[in-house]
């Protein structure tokens, strides 16, 4: 349960703050590797930003007319790869991208108790698309499936994690922690 406790002003100016705050990534590249599954994900921007009722970005003060609070989510050119790599790790042949620079946006609205609530009593998010052009190949089509499965797995939390002590001497770039591997269960 929320508390309704009227805060203090130095709290309600750290509000106004986060909920006007604007977020900028500019060449934002994701990579996901399974197994044999390389995943790329790529965008040359995204983008968040508050926005009023008519979806315009605006400054936004919450009321107790009007708790809610709308954000806007704008991904300019995302295209996705998958790709398949070989037992040493390298690509040797690139797929066409599963989707080709693609632009999105993302409406997110959340509806408050009141002024003072923490969490938000109904989120809603709609995504809008004008144009999509996606392809899989016979290759990409298995790939596209397994990591459906794990994405449902992950969703019905039916991933245990397991940490193995066999994988120690493969920790090489930037912190990955390849000790761990995660199975169905």
């Amino acid at each position: 349960q929320d508390l309704e406790t009227p805060t203090s002003y130095i709290q309600g100016l750290i509000n106004k703050l986060i909920n006007n705050v604007v977020v900028v990534f500019n060449n934002v590249i994701l990579k996901y590797v399974e197994d044999d599954i390389v995943l790329s994900i790529n965008a040359k921007t995204i983008e968040l930003r508050s926005v009023d009722y008519n979806w315009i970005p605006a400054f936004i003060d919450l009321t107790s007319d009007d708790p809610v609070l709308r954000n806007l989510v704008i991904v300019t050119d995302l295209t996705v790869c998958l790709d398949k790599r070989n037992a040493s790790g390298k690509i040797e042949v690139y797929q066409e991208p599963f989707l080709y620079r693609c632009s999105l946006s993302c409406r997110i609205v959340r509806q408050f108790e009141s002024v003072y609530s923490f969490l938000p009593r109904i989120t809603r998010y709609d995504v809008f698309c004008s144009q999509l052009h996606f392809s899989l190949s016979d290759t990409q089509l298995p790939m596209f499936f397994r990591l459906l499965e794990l994405l449902l797995a992950l969703y019905y939390k039916q991933l245990q994690y397991q940490p193995t002590s066999t994988n120690k001497s493969k920790k090489e770039s930037f912190g990955t922690d390849e000790d761990a591997s995660f199975s169905e269960g």
